[in-house]
């Protein structure tokens, strides 16, 4: 798995990142796009990374939670068997913010990119995602949209558990519910 530290991606390896995903397309390799926005991986001290606003899990919690999740349903294992056991495995992008912990305990499988930042609205319209898992907030929601990407979300605060309804509701997606 290619990793970048948290808080150190640079444009040359955005571009990298981006030349990866174009490859995927080429091949014909399905991309899954994983994002739990700004504000949760942030330092914010009502809604970030070590806050719980109101919820039994920090932001942390979450982010990991759904990394974990992600990684165990679409990541290709190491040991479990030859290179065409995993040629069906898509190509797992994840946004991790700027947090230096982002991974801690968090094992990623080797189809998968981590990035402390990722071109979001490049990826959306090159890669054209099977699944974009995401908080929910409205920019990724519409940006998800505009490229007719579905949407898995898993909501953390504010807009984002209404906005989850409304995906389902709308039938563009589906909501993790709380």
């Amino acid at each position: 798995a290619k990793r970048s530290q948290p808080g150190q991606t640079d444009q040359a390896q955005q571009q990298e990142l981006l030349d990866r995903v174009g490859a995927a397309v080429a091949s014909g390799q399905r991309i899954v796009y994983v994002s739990m926005g700004t504000v949760i991986t942030s330092d914010d001290t009502a809604h970030g990374w070590a806050a719980t606003d109101g919820s039994g899990i920090t932001g942390q919690q979450l982010c990991q939670s759904v990394y974990r999740a992600v990684f165990e349903e679409f990541g290709a294992g190491e040991g479990d068997g030859s290179a065409e056991a995993h040629s069906d495995a898509p190509l797992i992008i994840v946004s991790l913010g700027p947090q230096p912990g982002a991974l801690e305990g968090v094992v990623v499988p080797p189809n998968a990119v981590c990035a402390a930042a990722v071109p979001q609205v490049e990826l959306l319209r090159l890669g054209k995602p099977a699944l974009f898992v995401t908080n929910g907030g409205q920019n990724s929601l519409m940006e998800s949209m505009s490229v007719g990407t579905p949407v898995l979300v898993c909501p953390g605060f504010g807009d984002q558990v209404s906005n989850a309804a409304k995906v389902e509701a709308q039938g563009w997606g589906s909501k993790v519910s709380s």
